[in-house]
């Protein structure tokens, strides 16, 4: 997992389209990517890319959070709303991937000094097919004293 495979995975399946099923689970043609991870003492930003293959998304995606032990294992796994800073249209009329999304998993509420990892999940569809993208590792840092609410960066450019 990681950049690198994920921009493999990008291409092929811009390339190759419908015709090509790509290695990860999704339904072939589909490739859902994070990029442009910045991260903060509070949280860490991104922006969702998806490749479609012609299908819609009708609903909120989902953040997967998966707590690392020691051992690299999941110690804890927790499915939450995704924070989305916009979406061009409503739901209802589906997003295609045209454009990506940009997202907040704020930090509030995990363990500082913690290893995790995250994956966004969503559906396509009429039949809600499956997507994820690849997981990806962060650190949280040490506890900041205070810091009950989110920070507000440039989201507020998003909205």
């Amino acid at each position: 997992p990681g950049p690198f495979r994920d921009e493999l995975a990008w291409a092929l399946a811009g390339r190759a389209g419908a015709a090509l099923e790509i290695p990860g689970g999704n339904p072939t043609g589909v490739c859902a990517v994070v990029r442009d991870m910045i991260s903060y003492p509070d949280g860490i930003e991104f922006w969702i890319h998806l490749r479609s293959a012609g299908k819609t998304v009708n609903e909120p995606p989902v953040l997967v959070l998966e707590r690392l032990n020691a051992d690299g294992g999941v110690a804890e796994t927790r499915r939450n709303p995704l924070v989305l800073g916009f979406v061009p249209r409503p739901w209802s009329e589906g997003w295609d991937g045209e454009g990506p999304l940009p997202a907040t998993l704020p930090f509030q509420g995990l363990q500082p000094n913690t290893s995790y990892r995250f994956r966004v999940e969503g559906t396509l569809g009429p039949k809600k097919e499956k997507w994820v993208s690849e997981p990806r590792p962060f650190q949280t840092g040490p506890a900041i004293p205070g810091n009950e609410a989110p920070r507000r960066s440039n989201r507020a450019m998003w909205r």
